[in-house]
């Protein structure tokens, strides 16, 4: 089982799995995204069950409401409902802000859930082209790694067309 490394204070950073471990279909990455989401205390990074989501995005879990009060000032800037976040993207993607687009792709499944193949295929595209003007904008490796996750995620969505 991979394990997602922690930064200073055990929270969580940036990382891409290993391609292997990306080859999940895409129902059980979808499963797996929101079990993680709900086993995990997205301040402390404490595995647990039973924990409380944020009543403004549904999305966020906390073990506490001590952890919950503390991660605040980070998570004031994306706790949106999931209508909301549709529409940042949205708007995000037509003023070419790929910034702004990829502050929200941690709910990207979220976003795909219940939706259409089609429309599904569209949301990764719009993070697919975030990824691909943060590369060039930046030279980041980052962007290239989850270009190729996006990609594979792609590939899984069109084989169940």
């Amino acid at each position: 089982e991979l394990k997602e490394p922690k930064g200073p204070k055990g929270k969580r950073i940036g990382w891409v799995p290993p391609p292997a471990a990306m080859a999940a279909s895409a129902a059980s990455a979808a499963i797996a995204a929101i079990a993680a989401s709900a086993a995990c205390c997205v301040h402390c990074g404490k595995q647990g069950e039973g924990f409380k989501r944020c009543s403004g995005c549904k999305h966020s879990s906390y073990c506490s409401a001590e952890c919950q009060k503390a991660g605040w000032r980070l998570h004031k800037k994306t706790c949106l409902p999931l209508s909301d976040v549709r529409e940042k993207v949205d708007a995000a993607d037509a003023a070419e802000d790929w910034r702004e687009v990829l502050k929200w792709e941690g709910r990207m499944e979220e976003m795909m859930a219940g939706q259409p193949r089609a429309k599904c295929w569209f949301i990764l595209n719009k993070f697919k082209i975030a990824h691909m003007q943060g590369s060039l904008s930046t030279g980041s490796p980052h962007h290239v790694l989850s270009l190729i996750r996006l990609e594979e995620r792609n590939v899984d969505l069109l084989g169940k067309m």
